[in-house]
């Protein structure tokens, strides 16, 4: 008799058959899909990561061959086990902090750090490929509107200010400023795997334009 026990340490799915359980994940699922065997004590999958889309893609593909071949009970069994899956927030859902890290930006000419400032995210340059002008001195912020700015480093430099997570994988409500002009402007970022789309914009984000920054690994 198909047995299920839910608590707030453990979880535990049995089957006379073990249609589904941690030990079905582990032998169908391709190891690369799981990095842990540690089943108690968590919640179901809090250990076990698929890696990506197509892991996910390869996992519903078993559930439904199974699903095909299975009984009334075992069909039931299967259907739960997919909402699990769906339902385990920490198993796909980006994170507020995805974005904390080191990304070069689109020419790969300078690096910025993007971190946590209380409850929002900004960013500074923590690196530039000529970090020097012509003359051997160190770069400021010279097209700086304000006077007493422009003699600002450019290396170490806050340019993102005010992101905060909307959901998904956008981070907006923030501002960028770009040394090169002097100029701010309302931004938005979309994590899109170990890319970062930077999008600057005056009003609307659909006047705008978007560059797209690469993670540092």
């Amino acid at each position: 008799m198909t047995k299920k026990l839910l608590n707030a340490t453990k979880i535990e799915l049995y089957s006379p058959e073990g249609t589904f359980s941690p030990k079905f994940i582990l032998d169908e699922c391709a190891p690369s899909c799981v990095n842990s065997t540690s089943w108690s004590r968590q919640k179901l999958f809090h250990h076990a990561r698929l890696s990506s889309w197509e892991c996910l893609l390869q996992f519903l593909g078993i559930i439904k061959n199974r699903f095909k071949e299975g009984s009334f009970m075992k069909k039931v069994l299967l259907i739960f086990a997919v909402m699990i899956v769906f339902a385990s927030a920490d198993v796909f859902a980006v994170s507020p902090d995805s974005i904390v890290g080191d990304w070069y930006t689109a020419e790969g000419t300078s690096l910025v750090q993007v971190y946590q400032c209380g409850d929002l995210f900004c960013g500074k340059i923590t690196w530039l490929k000529n970090p020097q002008t012509e003359d051997g001195k160190e770069k400021v912020d010279s097209k700086n509107p304000d006077e007493a700015k422009k003699n600002r480093k450019l290396l170490g430099l806050d340019i993102l200010s005010g992101f905060k997570f909307s959901g998904g994988n956008i981070w907006k409500d923030g501002k960028i400023y770009d040394p090169k002009n002097g100029k701010t402007y309302s931004c938005k970022m979309t994590l899109e795997g170990n890319e970062l789309k930077v999008r600057g914009y005056i009003g609307f984000s659909l006047l705008g334009r978007t560059t797209v920054w690469t993670k540092k690994i």
